[in-house]
């Protein structure tokens, strides 16, 4: 089941040190049938010009917490959106995945959608699928390109940065 709401919070003793939750979100995302959490991070000092991060925690039973995944650059800055503000658009938890949605723009709106699986053999996740759209407003003229798991190079979450165009480019 998909989950764009944001959930209940996570102790702060679960997260890094130099890093603080923004918005937190529940569901389980290594397939295992377990309540996991998928925590947008900032800088703990504060710094809303630099990258946001995703912390991927898995349940261990009780109320404790183990950081399976981290990626410091994942979300855009709150102020990267352009005109449209803060780029987050939402992210889905589904079962043994999620997908983290951006959008923003001025003349030139756009989107992207990137959606990740659990592979269990690795323990880690993988980027599955991209979509991307720009529409031109002044123009009317839309672009859209998807990137199937066939040609996302099985790209290790914390490898990713969605700054990089080329994952699903648009001519």
């Amino acid at each position: 089941m998909a989950s764009n709401a944001r959930q209940q919070a996570v102790p702060e003793s679960a997260l890094p040190a130099d890093r603080r939750a923004e918005h937190v979100y529940r569901g389980d995302l290594d397939g295992d049938g377990d309540g996991d959490a998928l925590v947008v991070t900032a800088p703990a000092t504060g710094n809303e010009d630099r990258a946001r991060g995703v912390v991927l925690l898995v349940h261990e039973g009780d109320d404790s917490w183990r950081i399976a995944a981290r990626n410091d650059r994942a979300v855009p800055c709150s102020s990267c959106g352009g005109a449209m503000g803060d780029p987050l658009a939402g992210v889905d938890i589904v079962p043994g995945g999620f997908v983290l949605r951006f959008e923003g723009g001025s003349r030139e709106l756009w989107s992207v959608a990137y959606r990740f699986r659990h592979e269990s053999a690795r323990a880690r996740w993988v980027l599955d699928a991209v979509d991307r759209r720009v529409l031109d407003r002044a123009t009317g003229e839309a672009k859209q390109a998807h990137v199937g798991p066939a040609d996302t190079r099985q790209l290790d979450f914390a490898e990713f940065d969605p700054d990089d165009e080329a994952l699903a480019p648009i001519d």
